[in-house]
């Protein structure tokens, strides 16, 4: 039988992955919900976690994962974070979480990791780039714009060959992904996951692979969380109107010192358009501003530039010294604990204390009903 949260609280849990240095765009669209979501833990018990093992699949974050999963637990801590009044963990500390996730493929159909959108989406992304050998290469280009049958068949089988081997570049790592982060919120009973609506299949996933445990068992061993789907999130573009990542080298960093924030800042690209003149609300100075600053604040910034009367120099000054506003004091207080690993350990490690003495009896209950020793 599911047991239910002690204090009759609902347990809700989030999470994020470790995969950067975190900049303003991981603030608006990750971090500031994740920090709302634990200023209500008056309400419900809040469960958020450093997702190192889902960082993996990510080539780049594999490489430096210790270092990372710290600079991201400094940065919630500096922005207000309090793991005193909710269970903040590192999930490679929790070592049933893995148990759970092998426990749940052999319950879980195959034919529902093929649905995966992060699946489908790799595929994808390997289909279309398919390349024809050296040899069909010059036979195509011999032959001009008429090739022949042979050529055509030629074509034909190269591109059934690259279509077979579509899953080639795919780690069980990605594939098995929405089953470990089904094992992140089943472990713990949780009554609901805030999600973008981008991410719903997640909770769908966990709910089917819930119930096939449950339907095996014949009893309510697994509880079926509720998706929370939230508003979509603000996205923040980065510097050059792309996406804002690091490999693109277009982000501003949620701590870079004032004499950075203003070198970035100052890449930002204008039109011709005079201070007088009305100005695009799609400007990229708008985004960051907003991204940075308070609905009041943010009102009195379009107020006086958008209609004109401010040119765009004068509004990346306003948005550097959002920047200094927002984050200048939580920045001596990242870079104190970033200097201090050991209390982020520690820190880190107190909550995965709290969250193992959550997840014992719930592997248990499912141990038990397993017929394996609990």
């Amino acid at each position: 039988m599911v047991m239910s949260s002690t204090n009759n609280k609902k347990r809700i849990l989030s999470g994020i992955k470790p995969t950067g240095t975190p900049h303003i765009g991981n603030y608006a669209g990750m971090l500031l919900p994740m920090l709302q979501l634990a200023a209500n833990h008056a309400d419900q018990d809040v469960f958020m976690f450093v997702a190192d093992y889902h960082a993996l699949n990510n080539a780049d974050a594999r490489k430096n994962l210790g270092p990372l999963g710290r600079e991201l637990t400094a940065t919630l801590l500096a922005l207000g974070f309090d793991p005193k009044t909710c269970t903040f963990y590192r999930q490679s500390d929790v070592p049933e979480v893995f148990e759970l996730a092998s426990f749940l493929t052999n319950f879980t159909p195959k034919g529902l990791m093929n649905r995966s959108h992060a699946y489908k989406a790799a595929v994808a992304a390997y289909g279309t780039s398919f390349t024809p050998s050296d040899d069909l290469k010059k036979m195509m280009l011999s032959e001009g714009d008429k090739w022949s049958p042979e050529t055509l068949g030629r074509l034909s089988v190269e591109m059934q060959q690259h279509e077979a081997n579509a899953d080639s570049g795919i780690n069980m790592g990605l594939y098995n992904y929405p089953i470990l982060m089904a094992a992140d919120i089943l472990l713990y009973d949780i009554d609901r996951v805030p999600v973008g609506r981008d991410q719903r299949q997640h909770i769908e996933f966990a709910r089917d692979i819930a119930g096939y445990v449950n339907n095996a068992y014949g009893q309510d061993l697994l509880k079926l969380p509720e998706g929370v789907y939230q508003a979509d999130t603000q996205e923040v573009p980065g510097i050059d109107g792309r996406k804002m990542s690091k490999s693109y080298g277009n982000v501003l960093p949620i701590f870079a010192e004032a004499a950075e924030v203003e070198k970035i800042v100052k890449k930002i690209k204008t039109d011709s358009t005079l201070p007088a003149e009305p100005k695009d609300k799609d400007n990229l100075l708008v985004k960051f501003h907003q991204a940075m600053s308070t609905p009041e604040q943010h009102a009195d910034f379009l107020a006086r530039f958008l209609p004109g009367g401010m040119g765009y120099g004068d509004a990346k000054k306003e948005v550097m010294a959002a920047h200094e506003a927002k984050f200048g004091k939580a920045r001596d207080e990242y870079k104190r604990l970033m200097a201090a690993p050991g209390e982020l350990d520690s820190i880190l490690k107190m909550g995965a204390e709290k969250a193992r003495d959550v997840a014992g009896p719930v592997l248990r209950r499912i141990r038990k009903a397993a017929g394996f020793s609990a």
